[in-house]
């Protein structure tokens, strides 16, 4: 179990890193949301 939970974490760290890289961003940098640019 130990090692599962180790690998869990990794994948969780490595997932949180470019998670937080967008959120750094401006949201009106994103394409996804063209209404928000109006802000």
């Amino acid at each position: 179990g130990d090692l599962r939970q180790a690998r869990r974490a990794a994948d969780n760290r490595a997932l949180q890193a470019p998670l937080h890289r967008t959120q750094e961003r401006p949201a009106h940098s994103l394409p996804r949301h063209p209404g928000q640019e109006g802000r």
